[in-house]
C-alpha cells in the first residue's frame, strides 16, 4: 500500500512518471517524504480576518503534511486549506486532487528572491479526489 491507502502495483509505478518519483528517506519527521513538483491551490484567513488565495507548486508530500514553494505564503500558526493537483495515472482520464487542511509550521525564503518563499505545513485532514 501506498501513503494514501492504495495498492499500487510496481507495473503502474513504472507507467506513471508522478509515481516514480524519488523517495526521501525519512528523517526525524518519522514519516516518508516524496520529492514532488504538482500545483497547489491554497486559502487561508490573514491576521486581520480577510480571505487570502494563492498558488504555488510542492516541492515535497507525505501522508502529514508538505513543503509549498508560492509568491504569497500564510503566517506561522495560520490554518490553511489546501488543494493539491496530481496528474491522471496511467489509463485514466481525470487528474487527482488532494484536499487538506492544516497548519503553517514555519515560512522561509528559498534561494532567490524571486523563487518565492516556502512554508511547511502539517495536515489536519487529506482527502483524495477525483477533480
Amino acid at each position: 500500500m501506498d501513503e494514501l491507502g492504495s495498492q499500487i502495483g510496481p507495473i503502474e509505478k513504472a507507467r506513471n512518471p508522478l509515481l516514480r518519483q524519488k523517495q526521501i528517506a525519512p528523517d526525524l519527521r518519522g514519516t516518508v517524504r516524496y520529492s514532488l513538483h504538482a500545483k497547489v491551490v491554497f486559502t487561508w484567513r490573514d491576521g486581520h480576518g480577510r480571505s487570502r488565495e494563492a498558488q504555488g507548486y510542492t516541492r515535497n508530500i507525505s501522508q502529514r503534511g508538505a513543503y509549498v514553494i508560492a509568491p504569497a505564503c500564510p503566517s506561522q500558526g495560520e490554518r490553511v486549506t489546501l488543494n493539491f493537483y496530481l496528474p491522471a495515472l496511467a489509463g485514466e482520464t481525470r487528474e487527482l486532487r488532494i484536499d487538506a487542511v492544516g497548519r503553517v509550521l514555519r515560512v522561509e525564503p528559498v534561494g532567490e528572491p524571486e523563487a518565492g518563499i516556502g512554508f511547511a505545513v502539517s495536515n489536519e485532514s487529506i482527502n483524495l479526489c477525483a477533480a
